[in-house]
């Protein structure tokens, strides 16, 4: 579907999100509808799994926020970090999961750590009540980061 912007565009998309569409010209379309059948399989056995319980509490990235200075130090750094950043949401996503993610701490230097509250599909309102109870409990918010940076 994509393959006009990128076969015509390439060279204007970020970098990337390019790089994953072009990644896409080798896939075929077997390839393609035979992962759509696993993760629907996935999502069937994920829904049976998760059948008495209301959600799942996991941390909202695999790593703490990093300074951009980190980051950014070239596309393969960056690459590296992005797929850590991704790894929990995306699971989520395969398995069709509902989530929303809330600040719970900080690291000792001051990062901010995030919660993530899955909830099984189309439950957003179990997600958000756990959330706001969380909220409401926790002795740790609101948590003020150090703007210190902006200055």
């Amino acid at each position: 579907f994509n393959r006009k912007w990128v076969d015509n565009y390439e060279k204007q998309l970020d970098p990337v999100v390019g790089t994953r569409l072009v990644s896409g010209r080798n896939v075929s379309a077997f390839e393609y509808f035979e992962i759509t059948r696993k993760w629907a399989a996935l999502r069937r056995k994920i829904k049976h799994t998760l059948a008495d319980v209301d959600a799942l509490i996991v941390p909202s990235t695999a790593i703490p926020a990093m300074p951009l200075e980190i980051i950014d130090q070239d596309f393969q750094t960056y690459t590296h970090y992005n797929l850590l950043y991704l790894r929990n949401t995306t699971i989520g996503n395969i398995l069709n999961l509902c989530a929303v993610s809330i600040p719970c701490g900080q690291t000792k230097k001051g990062s901010p750590i995030g919660l993530m509250i899955y909830a099984k599909p189309f439950q957003e309102e179990m997600a958000l009540r756990i959330a706001y109870a969380f909220e409401q409990a926790s002795p740790l918010l609101p948590i003020q980061p150090s703007l210190d940076w902006l200055a």
